[in-house]
């Protein structure tokens, strides 16, 4: 009897090291599920629940004549509107410039540009109203066309009469943004 209430210091540190072995094991299985978890989680909102937050805005010209600086889409209840702010990057003036977008569910809309006449490296300001309201955060894909004169040496100043006609395409990819104001 004098030996059964006796610690035994071998079965002690074993029951020890079996809990401590344990624990590790539980802890390695559920963070691993954990782990899994957390990036199928990110996964699927990045490509399913979020795809159009992810995508980067774009305003892209297919030549080097035109290079788009900056594109706003806004839109309200009653209609959107497009402004585009376009660098003419040619060595020559330019004169006359016109702006047509094609965006989903609208067709072309010709739209506005000042000024009308435009030294090389300056920028051009295009508007265009669209009829169509937009959901705000949407993603619009259009295509833009630029027509524009090109005032070569030899013609006629501010109307750059016997200049070059050329239209430019380009496309446009942008989130709506909330219209600052009640009318389009």
């Amino acid at each position: 009897m004098a030996y059964k209430n006796k610690p035994n210091n071998c079965t002690s540190i074993h029951l020890s090291d079996y809990r401590t072995q344990a624990a590790i094991e539980y802890l390695a299985t559920y963070g691993w599920a954990l782990l899994i978890i957390a990036i199928a989680s990110v996964l699927l909102y990045t490509y399913v629940l979020a795809p159009s937050a992810s995508a980067p805005n774009t305003c892209l010209f297919n030549t080097g004549v035109a290079y788009c600086r900056d594109a706003i889409f806004s839109s309200n209840s009653v209609g959107s509107t497009v402004v585009i702010i376009i660098s003419n990057q040619q060595q020559y003036p330019i004169a006359n410039p016109e702006f047509l977008i094609n965006t989903q569910n609208t067709g072309n809309v010709t739209g506005a540009c000042i000024p009308g006449y435009t030294l090389a490296s300056a920028a051009v300001v295009c508007n265009a109203i669209l009829p169509n309201a937009y959901g705000q955060g949407t993603l619009v894909s259009s295509l833009i066309y630029f027509k524009e004169t090109t005032c070569v040496t030899g013609s006629t100043i501010k109307t750059c009469s016997g200049g070059t006609t050329q239209t430019i395409k380009g496309s446009l990819v942008t989130h709506v943004q909330p219209s600052l104001s009640q009318t389009p």
